[in-house]
């Protein structure tokens, strides 16, 4: 039975990933990076591409568009150790900024930016701007991120963007069953991906159905969880369940679904085998997204 949204105290509007990954990466550094001047300076990057990102799931999703040489600027959480931090999803040093010389900036928000596109207008810069919460807005990004790589100089970008998009549509083809499931990014409190978000797009395309109506990521209690009688809980990025999630029965924790938790290249490819591994219907591990879609 699905539940309505009445049992929903209150629906947290800022996106869940910066959280999650702090459990699916224990001791993950904290935000308030972005005064760090250390190692900001100019460096070779990839056909004349100079990429700064200032947001994890576009420069993972970049590096799996074979752009990692191009990136010359990051946050504390993207995968780029050769590149200095200049700043976070909520915060940017723009003179480490412009000391980079960035020939496009890539950036995860729904609100403007004033200053940093003066600074990208000043630099003669892409400013490239997403907000990624659905999964028609991680299918668009990927696409749209494709081909300003591969407008800046890194060849193939574009062409292995549509690889990933061809490969989602074949994934997600192999569909699920059973009746309503919850995908909590967080047990304390209870935390969900509710509908709209991009792990609810992803489950539904697979023919699966959300136990939670409300939309954005809704904060439960333990009490709310028990209402809503899912067929199962999945705790994503979490190494085990807490011991209330036992008395569910069917609550599991996911430790591997790192893919799940941010919305990227690695979402789209092997978000529909960690989700069917799941439910019984495939294999434990996903392949890397990045190996395959790299062109």
């Amino acid at each position: 039975m699905i539940a309505s949204t009445a049992c929903i105290r209150r629906v947290r509007r800022a996106a869940p990933w910066a959280a999650a990954f702090a459990i699916a990466a224990a001791g993950a550094i904290a935000t308030a990076c972005a005064d760090d001047r250390r190692d900001a300076t100019a460096r070779p990057a990839r056909g004349g591409l100079r990429v700064v990102s200032l947001s994890p799931a576009l420069s993972h999703s970049a590096i799996a568009l074979g752009a990692a040489e191009a990136i010359v600027g990051r946050t504390p959480w993207c995968a780029a150790p050769d590149a200095p931090v200049v700043g976070s999803l909520t915060e940017r040093n723009l003179e480490a900024i412009a000391a980079l010389r960035p020939t496009l900036v890539l950036r995860q928000s729904s609100l403007p930016d004033p200053a940093l596109a003066e600074l990208c207008a000043s630099l003669g810069a892409q400013l490239y701007e997403r907000h990624l919460n659905s999964l028609a807005d991680v299918k668009d990004m990927v696409r749209s991120l494709g081909q300003a790589l591969e407008a800046g100089g890194c060849a193939g970008a574009a062409g292995a963007a549509a690889a990933v998009l061809d490969r989602h549509a074949t994934e997600v083809e192999r569909r699920v069953g059973g009746g309503p499931t919850l995908f909590l990014f967080s047990a304390d409190p209870p935390s969900a991906f509710g509908s709209g978000t991009f792990v609810d797009g992803l489950w539904s395309a697979m023919g699966g159905t959300n136990a939670v109506l409300a939309e954005g990521y809704p904060v439960l209690s333990a009490e709310d969880v028990v209402r809503l009688r899912p067929e199962r809980v999945l705790l994503l990025g979490a190494p085990a369940s807490p011991a209330w999630m036992a008395a569910l029965g069917t609550a599991c924790a996911l430790p591997n679904a790192t893919p799940l938790l941010e919305p990227g290249v690695a979402m789209l490819v092997d978000g529909p085998t960690l989700l069917r591994a799941a439910c019984g219907g495939g294999p434990a591990s996903a392949p890397e997204a990045a190996e395959e879609a790299t062109p």
